[in-house]
């Protein structure tokens, strides 16, 4: 093990992708043991209007036999005509193809929980009172 009393502790008050590419392949490399050294494959479903322009998509990544959700935004002027059920359904082909499970995702109180659970997700953890007071929901959907 190498000395460490003269270590310099830094911080980056912006993404330094540099860094974090070490920091990543650091726990990828320490996690492969028990999880495999496959990498996760991450992936964006979108939806564009007539001009082209993106109005609504989700952001993730799969690995093994699950799919992880990191985003998923719709444009205010096209809220409540159906697009995040469509980017749902369009997700669950997509992991399905992929072999996967179930799909896992994270939303605030104040975010879209009703509208999870609509789609058969279930909620199997909160954390209370995390970022400014708000509940974080944590969910996931089985695959059949």
């Amino acid at each position: 093990m190498e000395n460490i009393a003269n270590e310099n502790i830094f911080i980056d008050e912006a993404e330094n992708l540099a860094i974090n590419a070490v920091i990543k392949k650091g726990i990828i490399d320490y996690n492969s043991p028990f999880f495999g050294s496959n990498p996760s494959q991450p992936f964006t479903i979108y939806i564009k209007d007539i001009k082209s322009d993106v109005i609504a998509g989700l952001t993730g990544f799969y690995k093994g036999k699950y799919t992880r959700v990191d985003l998923l935004w719709i444009h205010e002027d096209f809220r409540h005509q159906g697009l995040g059920r469509k980017l749902i359904l369009k997700l669950e082909e997509f992991s399905k193809i992929k072999g996967c499970l179930y799909i896992q995702l994270d939303t605030f109180d104040f975010q879209a929980r009703p509208f999870y659970e609509k789609l058969g997700f279930k909620c199997i953890g909160t954390i209370s009172k995390w970022v400014e007071d708000r509940d974080c929901h944590f969910m996931r959907k089985t695959l059949s």
